[in-house]
């Protein structure tokens, strides 16, 4: 005869063997199926660095950059603009205006824009701005000293061939103390009148934001990017701080979406 201990095993067993076929037997998955389609479209925004970029409109006259959309979302653009006509950092394909006469150019007497745009990328021992290769984004080093604000001015072009918004989003720094930049501001300027168009604090009182900023509305055409940074007193030469930042274009609505998270 089985002892009671033997039998009390037995019965633990059978138990769990049922729950785990419960457990199995319940599961009902029902699947759909969804075809996604990827396709290659021209940029919508082009980063540059370098000695200078360029911009040549053509045949259309050139637009009015940092006015917003002419049309509401999903309608046709108010305005046109030729893509950049060398890489992002390199040496521009030409110089040269517009025609000053004949189916969209500029009338006559009427200079037309120019088409290369000097920046101030490279700074040697103070500020080193370099688009990426595709011009998809950038990486900076800059130094700050003992002044009270610190402004790298024209640092980048950047050419918009889609009219949309712009906005920042998703900016972080370590978690470390570290801590040397007290303000930074993204200041976008309208590379024809050097107006400022779209200004982003990304930092505030040491803090990275934590929403996105408010979209501002681009129209295509060339602008500059300059960075605003006022550093936390005293410093030290051995500090050092990495601020990350991803800049959110909305070709559809003036909304500022963050970045889901991601991995890798």
């Amino acid at each position: 005869m089985r002892s009671p201990k033997i039998r009390r095993y037995a019965v633990i067993i059978a138990m769990a063997l049922m729950l785990a076929s419960v457990v199995v037997l319940a599961d009902v998955i029902y699947y759909y199926q969804g075809v996604i389609t990827a396709q290659v479209s021209a940029p919508p925004l082009v980063f540059y660095s370098g000695a200078s970029f360029t911009y040549c409109p053509s045949p259309s006259p050139h637009p009015s950059p940092g006015g917003g959309p002419a049309s509401g979302p999903g309608g046709s653009p108010g305005g046109s603009g030729g893509g950049p006509a060398s890489g992002p950092g390199g040496s521009p394909g030409g110089s040269g205006g517009g025609p000053a006469s004949g189916p969209g150019g500029s009338p006559r007497g009427q200079s037309p824009p120019p088409c290369t745009y000097s920046l101030n990328s490279i700074v040697s021992g103070y500020a080193s701005f370099t688009a990426s290769p595709k011009g998809t984004g950038f990486t900076a080093t800059i130094q700050l000293t003992n002044a009270s604000y610190a402004y790298f001015y024209h640092a980048l072009g950047l050419v918009v061939n889609t009219q949309g918004w712009l906005y920042v989003t998703n900016v972080t720094v370590p978690s470390s103390n570290q801590i040397i930049i007290s303000k930074m501001e993204i200041i976008v300027q309208n590379a024809y009148t050097n107006q400022t168009v779209c200004s982003f604090t990304v930092i505030n009182y040491s803090q990275p934001i934590t929403s996105p900023t408010q979209a501002c509305p681009l129209s295509t055409g060339p602008y500059y990017i300059s960075v605003l940074v006022q550093p936390n007193a005293p410093l030290s030469t051995s500090q050092s701080e990495t601020v990350t930042l991803y800049f959110g274009y909305n070709v559809a609505h003036p909304e500022s979406v963050p970045l889901p998270p991601i991995s890798g």
